[in-house]
């Protein structure tokens, strides 16, 4: 394992310094020299209730199942995995005079597990944020699959994807997985495409299946409701619908919410065999999680709990 990294942050509660920021960045400019938007709402993840309409789809024809021309030449074009996957350089971020944190520096290659470890208000989120394209640090130098941040921030939103996080891009209480899955397709399709293919559907059910077995539960029916379900399963399947865009990288934000032991190291588990798999995992914590996940070699701990509060 990696050694850990440092930083400084404002004793703030995570909810109250997450608004701060928000509306920090509400009132100020938050675009780069380039235009670029160096802050997204995420609103790739915010679900609202659709019509009937929108929650029903029809088997495909034969033609559906080729992939289109264009999305033969994106793959035929895609740009190779760089070696590095995040580089961090004395990162901070300041809001009217308030250090949420500072000194951040680290390098992760890809495929790995990075573990950003500190308490109630020392950043946890906010930084998690940034690493995904949709905040601006106001100090350092950051650069994400090879792309420099804030400048690029649209690219690697594209590649990054979040994970439910509290206060950026909650499930839906009243809408039901169901629900929840055919919103995240219908907004990964093009626009031209407004039918979602039956075999598509399938296949994020099958996701979420695995998603479950893996950390040892039962999936839940689709029917059930997002207020129905248990931490765990929540957190599974908000990380299934993240998985379905296959980022390069998947944040996942406040592991503690999982209170159980057993089922935080299992969601632990679940998280580190997304790695073995290829796509890089950014996930943030308070109580770290066992020896045997931070002994592993592609662990990167980022520690934010040796804090100089401002």
């Amino acid at each position: 394992m990696q050694q850990p990294t440092e930083g400084s942050a404002e004793p703030v509660g995570e909810a109250s310094e997450l608004e701060t920021v928000l509306e920090a960045a509400g009132a100020e400019d938050t675009t780069d020299a380039a235009g670029e938007e160096a802050y997204d709402d995420a609103g790739d993840l915010t679900y609202e209730p659709t019509d009937a309409g929108d929650l029903t789809y029809e088997p495909t024809d034969a033609a559906e199942l080729e992939p289109a021309a264009e999305d033969a030449t994106e793959l035929a074009t895609a740009e190779p995995e760089p070696a590095v996957a995040v580089a961090v350089t004395d990162l901070g971020l300041a809001v009217r005079g308030r250090t949420i944190y500072q000194d951040v520096s680290f390098t992760a290659a890809a495929g790995s597990l990075v573990i950003v470890n500190g308490p109630s208000g020392s950043g946890r989120t906010t930084l998690l944020l940034a690493l995904a394209g949709r905040m601006k640090p106001t100090t350092g130098h950051l650069e994400v699959l090879g792309h420099e941040l804030p400048r690029e921030s649209s690219t690697v939103q594209r590649s990054v994807a979040l994970a439910e996080m509290h206060g950026v891009n909650p499930l839906e209480p009243a809408l039901s997985i169901h629900d929840h899955v055919r919103e995240r397709i219908s907004g990964l399709s093009p626009w031209y495409k407004p039918m979602i293919p039956a075999r598509r559907y399938q296949a994020a059910r099958t996701l979420l299946e695995d998603l479950a077995g893996s950390v040892g539960i039962s999936a839940s029916d689709e029917a059930t409701l997002v207020r129905d379900l248990h931490p765990l399963e929540r957190s599974t399947v908000g990380i299934g619908l993240a998985l379905l865009a296959e980022p390069r990288i998947l944040v996942v934000d406040n592991v503690d919410s999982i209170l159980d032991a057993g089922q935080r190291t299992a969601l632990w588990e679940l998280l580190r065999q997304i790695c073995a798999d290829g796509s890089t995992v950014v996930a943030s914590c308070v109580e770290l999680p066992l020896p045997e996940i931070l002994d592993d070699d592609r662990c990167v701990r980022v520690d934010l709990t040796t804090t100089e509060h401002i």
